[in-house]
Parts: structure tokens; C-alpha cells; sequence
């Protein structure tokens, strides 16, 4: 059976009551009732507030009214960031209407199952909605929950209905398998749909086939490779504002961001003076909600105090992913004054970076022996320092580094400027940092 929305007087939308009103009155017989019953929630479509009780229209937090539009969506409408703030509102309504079910069928002592999905994903920070002619990758993200009460579970377990373990990504034609599988019936294995997204164009019918990396899209690929763990060290080059950061997380094992430090303050920002309002702090919690590395280049971490504002800062944080620190190229004048600091991060990041110059790298690489043999003896007394576990730099001087590895073999290399990950100059490196300036949320 099939519940579906009608009207409340407090919706601007004379075409359906909102969810929380309408679970009220229909939970009761659902309870009641055997078989699947189908509730299709209007919480969560655009436009996100007006599908929402007026009383859950407000912001959740205030974390983005504290921001500057571009530390949320870079050089995209400011007009997006209301809508931001509807979205999340919608999904704090979405969340609450969820436990109450839960509490329901918690508390039913008849075999029980929740099954929450949706159709697509929102690109809610590039404003595209789910447009298709718009394709962004956050439009492929579809929240999948099951919740099974105790008396289900029983009954699953005296079936012997099992569900193995998915390390890869799902499309949504699992759900008839997994519904069928609850409703303990066999229909064999499941398989992904190798080709989804699939539309009608002027141009004929286009699709994102998931057995290939050459469809039109960065992100898309990537999180394909990263998908089939081919590209697992890969990073999103500048995810200096949160929609970048998103997208980042999404289709990267790996997400880059830059920091200044302003009167005692690490901010995301690439240049000094910064007008960010984004702090590092935020940067590094949002990302440990999905277990990513993060490599921040710092870049003005040359003297003793900027650099134990980013290290206390970094201790305030519990990490979940690795971390990497890029310390400037100027640090090298005055590296003995940052002992301190250095011996600080130790202890809360995973590796120390020292960013080789690139102009006296690209020099090097140029044929410049004098300029080689200068560089070299910097990077030997970098070495023997202790304190860097790594070198970071320019893929366009991948030569001259990999010529010295054997002096180097226990400091890994990092490299950004990185085009292809089919590039096979990339073997020798631990990470590597991917750009692509068909991004929409660009600083």
C-alpha cells in the first residue's frame, strides 16, 4: 500500500501536508499492517524550506551566517548559500521524522523494517539541484538506511538470510534485491547496472558507464578509480571553500586546502591578506566525518608563532584520517627557530613536508647542473634535520627527484600539478594532488 501527501494549511504548496503531519496520522495503521508500505516524503525537494513546517524553516547553526560567501561556494551566486541553509534545515526535519518512525518500530513487538532511500542526490552547493543537464557528481550520492527491529531480525536469522558485505559503490538497483532479500526471498546475486545516468540529449542518448574512466567529467572518474581503489592517494587540489570540499570528499581519498595565519588565526585562504572567515578548525572536523586525508599547505608557518597557532589549533582536533603538513619553502632560512613547533605537529599529524622550491626545482630540471648540485645540498640539510618525513613539490620536476631517491629512501614524495592519474611518473609517489579548472567551485 502506498501513502502518499495531501495538504495542511501551513504550506504554501496547496498539494500535500508535510511529513511529520501526515506519519502522525497514518503511522498507526502502518503498524497495524502486513507487507511493504511506501511513503514518498516531499522533505528534502527543492524548494527545501517551503516543503518544511514554517517552524523548522530556521538555520540549524549559525556556522555559515559567520562566513564569507566565498569560503561556502567560492565564485558562485551568493543566492546559493540561502539555499544551503534550507537544504540542511529540511534534512535536520528529514532526520527527526525518521526517529520517530524508528521509535515506532523499535517499540513493535511485529517483525518490523525500515528501508530510507532516495532517487537521486543535490548539488546543493553549486545550486544545480539535481538538474541532469547539470551534472554534478553529488548528484549521483543517495542515502541508503535500514533499520531492523528485534523481531525481524529473529526471523531473518531463522531464514538464514544473510547480506554480504558491499567494500564497493551501490547503485540504486540493489533496492528490489535488498527488499526482496528482507521479504526472505531469493532472486540471486545482485549485480550494479554498468551504465547509469542515462539521458537524452540533442546529442543522442549519453551515460556515465561505470566500467570506464573516459566519461566527461573529473569527478565522475575519479570516484570511479577511487571506487576500485586505483587511485586511493589521489587529492582534490584547493578544496579551499566547502562546496569544493564536498565534491572533494566525494570523489578523493584525499582533499588539499591552504592555510595563512592572520593575527594569531589559521584560516583557509591562499593569499595574505585573507578576508576568510573559514577556520581551520572547521576545515579539519568536516573532513573527519569521512575519514579523508588531508594535506594542508601552510603557507606562512616560516616563524616560531604562526606555526604553533596552526599546531595548537591542530591539537584541539582528533583526526580520523592521516594528515599531512606542507611547511613553505622559506622555512628552510630559519628552520632550527621552529623546533618546537615541529616537534608539536609531530604528534598530531602523519607526515612533516618540506615544499622544494619550484623555481630552483624547474632550474634544476632544466639541465642546470650548478643549479641541481645547490638544491641537493638544501635538501640534504633538510634531511638531516629530522624533522621532515617528506618532500612535497612540482610534478614537472619528478626527474631530478627521482635521481636522488636513494639519499632520500626514507622521506616519501608528494607531488601536485598532477593531469592524468594514468601518468606514470606518479609510481614513486605516496600522494599526489589532482586539479581541473571545470569545477564550478573555484576560489
Amino acid at each position: 500500500q502506498s501513502y502518499l501527501t495531501v495538504v495542511d494549511k501551513e504550506s504554501s504548496n496547496p498539494d500535500h501536508v508535510f511529513d511529520g503531519v501526515y506519519l502522525d496520522s497514518v503511522l498507526p495503521e502502518i503498524m497495524e499492517s502486513e507487507g511493504v508500505s511506501i511513503f514518498h516524503s516531499y522533505s528534502g525537494h527543492g524548494g527545501y524550506c517551503e516543503n518544511i513546517p514554517i517552524s523548522h524553516r530556521d538555520s540549524i547553526d549559525d556556522q555559515l551566517f559567520v562566513l564569507n560567501t566565498q569560503d561556502i561556494v567560492g565564485q558562485l551566486n551568493p543566492l546559493i548559500v540561502k539555499n544551503i541553509e534550507c537544504y540542511d534545515s529540511a534534512m535536520g526535519y528529514i532526520d527527526e521524522n525518521l526517529s520517530k518512525i524508528i521509535n515506532e518500530i523499535k517499540h513493535e513487538s511485529s517483525p518490523k523494517v525500515l528501508v530510507y532511500f532516495s532517487d537521486h542526490g543535490e548539488s546543493v552547493y553549486t545550486g544545480n539541484g539535481h538538474d541532469s543537464m547539470r551534472f554534478q557528481l553529488d548528484m549521483l550520492t543517495v542515502p541508503l538506511m535500514v533499520y531492523i527491529n528485534d523481531s525481524a531480525f529473529s526471523e531473518l536469522e531463522q531464514m538464514k538470510v544473510n547480506f554480504s558485505e558491499k567494500k564497493s559503490f551501490l547503485t540504486l538497483d540493489y533496492l528490489p534485491y535488498l527488499i526482496t532479500k528482507i521479504l526472505g526471498l531469493e532472486i540471486g546475486d545482485h549485480k550494479n547496472a554498468r551504465h547509469i545516468m542515462v539521458r537524452e540529449t540533442l546529442k543522442g542518448t549519453v551515460s556515465i558507464d561505470t566500467k570506464s574512466y573516459e566519461n566527461e567529467g573529473f569527478l565522475i572518474n575519479n570516484f570511479l578509480r577511487l571506487s576500485d581503489g586505483t587511485n586511493s592517494n589521489s587529492c582534490l587540489h584547493r578544496t579551499n571553500n566547502l562546496g569544493k570540499l564536498v565534491q572533494g570528499v566525494i570523489g578523493f581519498n584525499c582533499v588539499e586546502f591552504d592555510v595563512v595565519v592572520e593575527n594569531g588565526i589559521p584560516y583557509i585562504a591562499h593569499d595574505i591578506p585573507t578576508e576568510s572567515k573559514l577556520l581551520l578548525e572547521t576545515m579539519v572536523k568536516a573532513v573527519n566525518g569521512y575519514k579523508k586525508t588531508i594535506w594542508i599547505d601552510a603557507k606562512n608557518i616560516d616563524t616560531l608563532d604562526n606555526c604553533l597557532s596552526v599546531a595548537e589549533n591542530l591539537t584541539k582536533v582528533e583526526n580520523e584520517g592521516k594528515v599531512l603538513i606542507e611547511f613553505p619553502s622559506s622555512s628552510y632560512s630559519n628552520i632550527n627557530s621552529l623546533e618546537r613547533c615541529i616537534y608539536m605537529l609531530a604528534k598530531e599529524v602523519d607526515y612533516i613536508s618540506y615544499y622544494i622550491p619550484t623555481n630552483e626545482l624547474l632550474d634544476c630540471e632544466g639541465g642546470n647542473d650548478v643549479a641541481c648540485q645547490k638544491l641537493k645540498k638544501k635538501l640534504i640539510k633538510m634531511r638531516d634535520t629530522t624533522y621532515f618525513n617528506s618532500l612535497s613539490f612540482d610534478l614537472r620536476g619528478i626527474d631530478f627527484l627521482e635521481s636522488i631517491k636513494p639519499e632520500f629512501k626514507n622521506m616519501e614524495y608528494h607531488a601536485w600539478g598532477v593531469k592524468s592519474p594514468e601518468d606514470p611518473e606518479l609510481h614513486g609517489l605516496n600522494m599526489s594532488i589532482f586539479s581541473d579548472t571545470s569545477m564550478l567551485n573555484q576560489n
